[in-house]
């Protein structure tokens, strides 16, 4: 698993919308430069590293004072949070 997380993020990959949130959102690229500086939320997503049987992913998320490594586990119907270690804070 995480020899596939390093594999896929070992490079910068274009962030496609298909994610459904309730309020919404907008990538950073789509802001007006007065809309960035008033920009709240804002975070980074790695791509998701899965085990070999596929039933569990890493993932990495960064705000600007902070990150996480996220661990899910697919249990057959829902992909659940395991557990999460903090990467680093400012």
């Amino acid at each position: 698993m995480i020899e596939d997380y390093e594999v896929k993020n070992t490079r910068e990959w274009r962030l496609e919308k298909r994610f459904q949130v309730e309020n919404g959102y907008r990538f950073v690229s789509e802001l007006e430069p007065q809309e960035f500086q008033k920009a709240r939320g804002i975070f980074t997503l790695s791509r998701v590293g899965f085990s070999e049987s596929c039933d569990y992913g890493l993932v990495h998320i960064a705000y600007p004072v902070c990150g996480y490594y996220l661990l899910f586990h697919f249990n057959g119907a829902i992909w659940q949070r395991q557990v999460y270690f903090m990467s680093y804070v400012v």
